[in-house]
């Protein structure tokens, strides 16, 4: 993808919801700039899919802002996508759930979340559309409070190791911008972060190491990328503790 092409999708993507300021706007550049340079490990095929994710995102997004009330919400994604890239930890498939990981439970632009899911389970298949899901939180307060052990319990190892690790990903990142929250949920963010982090740290470790007994783990991949994970996290959340 040459320079002006990706001016190009980053235009189109603040067109969905327009920064207010310049250095939002360069932010911006520079995370689709990041993430589609990363994306030239892929085939021609898996580039033009994290492109249409990013495009997806930035759709379902639309007219969303942080809490901060000018940052446009799709750059957290993004942030989410280029986080798992700096660690080292970017896979095709981990890329397309970070920079699509919110828009189900957002339920964006009048669209409910099946429709998003047969959405997105057409343009990037079963795996994608499921492990999004899998970090999705329900809307029914009964069924939110089991998220975590939905989270932990997914029977598919290697879906349950992936969404684990894309979830610490999009936490790390929210828990650098805690302040921006009200003090009461940032209290109870904090709360549920130091409670539930750690279990699933133990999980995707445990589910790791089954995945290399049973020979489907990468000779490359880090079995202990938990403890990493949980350092980042403790790192984003030091300032506010």
């Amino acid at each position: 993808m040459e320079k002006q092409d990706i001016a190009l999708l980053v235009n189109e993507v603040n067109s969905f919801t327009p920064c207010s300021i310049n250095r939002d706007y360069e932010k911006l550049s520079d995370l689709i700039t990041r993430i589609i340079n990363f994306s030239l490990h892929f085939t021609k095929v898996q580039q033009k899919k994290i492109i249409a994710a990013i495009r997806m995102s930035a759709e379902l997004h639309r007219g969303q802002y942080r809490l901060d009330k000018t940052t446009p919400y799709i750059i957290h994604p993004l942030e989410t996508a280029v986080f798992g890239i700096e660690i080292g930890r970017a896979t095709y498939r981990k890329l397309i759930v970070a920079a699509l990981h919110d828009v189900v439970e957002d339920e964006n632009n009048g669209r409910n979340r099946t429709i998003i899911r047969k959405q997105i389970r057409k343009a990037f298949g079963y795996a994608c559309s499921e492990e999004v899901a899998i970090i999705t939180k329900h809307r029914h307060p009964a069924r939110e409070a089991r998220f975590y052990i939905n989270l932990r319990e997914t029977k598919n190892l290697i879906h349950r190791a992936e969404a684990i690790e894309v979830k610490f990903w999009d936490r790390i990142k929210n828990a650098e911008t805690f302040d921006v929250f009200p003090k009461e949920k940032r209290r109870l963010k904090i709360e549920e972060t130091m409670r539930e982090f750690p279990i699933l740290a133990s999980e995707l470790t445990k589910t790791l190491t089954i995945l290399e007994k049973k020979g489907k783990l990468s000779k490359k991949a880090d079995k202990f990328v938990a403890v990493k994970l949980l350092d980042y996290l403790s790192k984003a959340m030091a300032p506010h503790l």
